[in-house]
């Protein structure tokens, strides 16, 4: 049976931090395959290459505390 995908949004306070994905990534190589997250691309390029990357947001994006 085939299994629908899932997509993965990161970031608080709506979705799941980069630590979490990456390790649900590295623990779940046949699930990951059907996977796509979301997130800027920084965050993108630390993930594994069979996981489907959808960038969002400005190339230039900086985050700043507070």
């Amino acid at each position: 049976m085939k299994r629908a995908p899932i997509a993965i949004t990161m970031g608080d306070p709506a979705g799941v931090g980069l630590e979490i994905i990456r390790s649900w990534a590295e623990e779940n190589p046949e699930a990951r395959r059907g996977a796509a997250v979301i997130a800027h691309r920084r965050f993108l390029d630390t993930l594994p290459d069979d996981i489907l990357k959808v960038p969002v947001g400005r190339a230039d994006f900086s985050p700043e505390a507070g």
